[in-house]
This record gives C-alpha cells, sequence and structure tokens, in this order.
C-alpha cells in the first residue's frame, strides 16, 4: 500500500514537471483558436490543478467523503447494472458512488465526477454511469485538469457531439481522442464505445480506442 501511495506521489511531480515542460501541447484545449492571453489562462489553471494533486488535494477531499459524506464506497465490479465491457474491472476498482450530493452545480446537472466519485441525482442509468467513468479515467491519466477542461468543453458548440461511433472506428488507427477532442466529447465517445463492445465483444478498434483513455498525453 505504501509503495502504491509513493508511485502515486512521484507520478504527480512528473505529470506536473513534463506539463510546465510543454505537456500541455498535445491537449485539444491548446489547439483551439485562441489568443495567447487566453491560453495563458487556460496554462495557469492546469498547472494550478495539478500543484494542488501534488499537494494531496483530492486525498482530502476523499478523506471528508469518508467522514462526512454518505457515500457508497463498493467497487463497480460489485455493482452489476453497471458492468464495465472492457478493459479489466480493476482498473474502476477504485470507483466510488454519491447519490443526492448537496452540492449540484446547476439545476439540469444529472450527474458529475468529483475524482474518484461519481456524483448523481435520480436514477444513474448504465449510459450515464459509462459517460461518467470516463471522467474517472481522465483524472486517473491526467489528474485533476479534467475539471477545468470538462468545463470548457461544455461551453464548446459542439459540447458532447463527437459524429458517430461509426465514422471514429474507420479512423481507429489515426485518432488521437487526446488531440481530437474536447473533454466531454471524449466521454461521450468511451461510454459510446462501451455500449459497442458489450453489443460486438470482437471489436478490436473499439478497444484500441479505448486504451488511449488509460495512456498520459502529457509524456
Amino acid at each position: 500500500m505504501r509503495i502504491n501511495r509513493l508511485r502515486s506521489y512521484l507520478l504527480r511531480w512528473t505529470r506536473l514537471s513534463k506539463f510546465i515542460l510543454g505537456g500541455y501541447r498535445g491537449f485539444f484545449l491548446y489547439r483551439q483558436e485562441r489568443s495567447t492571453l487566453e491560453k495563458m489562462i487556460y496554462w495557469c489553471c492546469d498547472a494550478g490543478l495539478l500543484l494542488g494533486d501534488v499537494l494531496g488535494f483530492p486525498d482530502l477531499y476523499q478523506m471528508i467523503e469518508v467522514a462526512i459524506l454518505t457515500v457508497d464506497r463498493r467497487a463497480a465490479k460489485e455493482l452489476p447494472a453497471f458492468s464495465i465491457p472492457y478493459p479489466a474491472m480493476e482498473l474502476s476498482h477504485s470507483v466510488r458512488f454519491h447519490a443526492s450530493p448537496h452540492v449540484r452545480p446547476n439545476p439540469s446537472t444529472r450527474a458529475y465526477v468529483s475524482f474518484w466519485t461519481i456524483n448523481y441525482w435520480g436514477q444513474l442509468d448504465p449510459p450515464t454511469f459509462l459517460h461518467e467513468l470516463m471522467h474517472v479515467w481522465q483524472f486517473q491519466a491526467v489528474g485533476s485538469i479534467y475539471i477545468h477542461h470538462a468545463l470548457r468543453a461544455q461551453r464548446m458548440v459542439p459540447a458532447y457531439d463527437y459524429g458517430s461511433v461509426d465514422e471514429i472506428l474507420e479512423r481507429w488507427d489515426t485518432i488521437d481522442i487526446w488531440r481530437d477532442l474536447n473533454f466531454e466529447q471524449m466521454a461521450s465517445l468511451g461510454a459510446d464505445l462501451q455500449i459497442r463492445i458489450r453489443e460486438v465483444p470482437a471489436d478490436i478498434r473499439a478497444k484500441n480506442i479505448l486504451d488511449q483513455f488509460l495512456t498520459n498525453p502529457i509524456g
């Protein structure tokens, strides 16, 4: 357990240092037509969030969840309705569920992710779960900057629509999800690919694209 914590801490430092040295250039957000000032603001937000990771803010939030909030700490694999077709289930063993939290960004919000926790109101249906799970994977891959990038993505046009699964699968060997899609489009695509694999388990193209969620584009 201590070794895993040490590895996690070293990963956060590595992620921050590589981001500062130019790792941010691989993200969709920084590839948009924006002024230099806007991109500087983006960079400062991301660097601050990654520094927060190093200082342990996500861990502190998790401790508060355990001590104060009513959070379902069961692993996703213990909830049959939320089966994850691909990849191995252990990649999502740390996912938590928080029903009807007090903090709601706006009345229309059905669900959102706070680090390892999926917060939701009403019935958490499988497609919504898979979409939010992709945000958990984003956090695991790139740290807390997923918050900033997802919020920016919600203001883009289109925000969630990435096209069609068939079109993406046709170019499975050239698409780079971190570069070509915003974070909400990525989550929508990831959820649809999970559903695709559930229907066509042998679709290696969908699996190859999902594998990109587990890689760190910062370097």
